[in-house]
């Protein structure tokens, strides 16, 4: 993994926390409107009120970190679904320059540079593993949004029961 990729996953993950922030504030602040003035208070959607709630719980490390994982591995699959598709489109533009070089109106060079090509993308191909690192991140991914329903399932989460998510979260993390 490079340094600018975890950059833009953590760029992504502030400007998540902000908007939670700024989601949690506005819920504060129908909540005391509310409180003061009942008759001219703003109706707040249902899943910012939620949100509120969620952040003052004492599970919410637990489902910020399965959200924060679930961006990060969504991105490691998308860019490895694209390095696939890439060594494919590579593989398949080497060979067709390969085949049009045997007729005699193409240079020899075509032939060598495609097949280069080909060869180039499909070994990296195979020592990065693109596609079954895509499947791992995207199954990760999967694991990280059941850990987070199950704690949002819970309404007010015990402590054991936040320890054995942090523990389930720490064994997902070894999966990677």
């Amino acid at each position: 993994r490079s340094i600018t990729d975890r950059k833009g996953v953590f760029r992504d993950i502030e400007r998540q926390y902000q908007a939670c922030a700024q989601v949690t504030a506005h819920a504060n602040a129908a909540r005391a409107e509310k409180s003061r003035a009942p008759e001219r208070s703003n109706i707040t959607p249902a899943s910012a009120a939620r949100e509120a709630q969620m952040s003052n719980s004492a599970a919410w490390p637990v489902i910020w970190g399965a959200r924060c994982s679930q961006i990060y591995h969504a991105r490691r699959c998308a860019f490895y679904d694209r390095m696939a598709k890439l060594s494919d489109f590579l593989s398949i533009i080497g060979a067709s320059a390969a085949l049009t070089a045997i007729g005699e109106y193409f240079p020899k060079w075509v032939a060598v540079c495609g097949s280069f090509l080909a060869v180039i993308a499909s070994a990296l191909t195979l020592v990065v593993g693109a596609s079954a690192m895509a499947r791992k991140h995207e199954d990760l991914k999967r694991r990280f949004g059941k850990l987070e329903a199950k704690a949002l399932a819970v309404a007010s989460p015990t402590s054991e029961q936040i320890a054995y998510w942090n523990a389930e979260r720490g064994r997902m993390e070894i999966d990677v």
